[in-house]
């Protein structure tokens, strides 16, 4: 399982976050490796892993955040709004909550 997790972090690390900074237009900042595979839990038989991308937001001392969160009355859920001028508006509903299929096919 180290094996593969190391095989998974160097090419994400590599060659899909190289492609994603290339042709993505989001701020892309960062990947984080989550799930079983990476905690040790996940059997070798398991295909799935898990990958967070974090995209780059930004705060304004005029407009304040660019993305807040919006915590709802489902446990471990929140819903991301956006300001007016952030560059995350165009993936977000009328009311400004970001749509999660329009950021991932962003």
């Amino acid at each position: 399982m180290a094996s593969t997790r190391k095989l998974v972090k160097d090419v994400i690390e590599g060659q899909v976050m190289r492609y994603c900074l290339q042709n993505s237009k989001l701020p892309i900042r960062k990947v984080e490796f989550t799930g079983s595979v990476h905690e040790g839990l996940q059997t070798e038989d398991d295909e799935k892993v898990s990958v967070m991308v974090i995209l780059k937001t930004t705060k304004s001392w005029l407009w304040g955040q660019e993305v807040e969160t919006e915590f709802t009355y489902v446990p471990w859920y929140v819903r991301l709004k956006t300001c007016r001028r952030s560059k995350f508006r165009k993936y977000a509903d009328p009311e400004g909550y970001i749509d999660p299929e329009q950021l991932s096919s962003g």
